[in-house]
């Protein structure tokens, strides 16, 4: 037999519609912004522990489970003291993440107490950091597409980058990764080129999406717009 299509009663209809405006609104750039700062705002909470002094307790961030880079380098790393990251003192980390940790430092100078200043150094790292995690989050909208934005809804709220926002500067190799990777689908190349250059110059990991664009240029002939 012949599939017969039953249109929706009014009723239904009105529901359906009514069930989507959540997602669409949601799924609008104010939207994707606000669901990511709220993310954002649980990794915050997830270190309410350490906030609160934790970090001040010797053993109490690990048993709290919220340890963070974002405050124990700013003593590790010579920051509490003045130390500007590579001319100073050696850091661990590609040059734009130290650049990054230098300007939180800069925020923070003051006359209080260096515990005081971690605190505030952390909180503006985070703030940081919330930026590009936004900033990352409609990147993913835009490579997903209309149809699919809603993909970027679960990276916003993803357990996995609530709980890892704010233990290192990560993200911001991570959104101007994924910037790097929107520029190359809007084939905007030399862009492209200098974010993901900048990803790299504060995380070394993204190296390895030049992997598959090459296998994809190649694919396509379009080695060019590769180099």
């Amino acid at each position: 037999m012949d599939e017969v299509t039953v249109p929706l009663r009014p009723r239904a209809r009105r529901f359906q519609l009514a069930g989507r405006w959540p997602i669409a609104v949601a799924c609008g750039a104010a939207g994707l912004s606000a669901v990511s700062v709220a993310g954002s705002a649980l990794a915050y909470l997830s270190k309410a522990a350490c906030v609160a002094g934790g970090w001040n307790e010797g053993m109490a961030e690990f048993q709290a489970h919220c340890y963070s880079d974002l405050h124990g380098l700013y003593f590790a790393e010579g920051l509490a003291n003045g130390k500007i990251p590579y001319l100073d003192h050696p850091v661990e980390y590609p040059v734009l993440t130290g650049a990054t940790m230098e300007v939180a430092a800069w925020l923070v100078r003051g006359d209080g107490s260096a515990h005081a200043r971690a605190l505030a150094f952390f909180t503006v790292s985070a703030a940081m950091m919330t930026v590009c995690a936004v900033a990352g989050v409609l990147a993913v909208a835009y490579l997903a597409g209309p149809a699919r934005r809603w993909t970027a809804v679960l990276v916003a709220l993803a357990p996995a980058l609530v709980l890892s926002s704010f233990i290192s500067w990560d993200l911001l190799a991570t959104s101007l990764a994924m910037l790097g990777l929107a520029a190359w689908a809007a084939r905007r190349g030399v862009l492209a080129g200098i974010l993901l250059g900048l990803a790299v110059a504060a995380k070394f990991y993204p190296i390895v999406f030049f992997g598959p664009l090459l296998l994809l240029c190649l694919r396509a002939g379009r080695m060019r717009a590769f180099w």
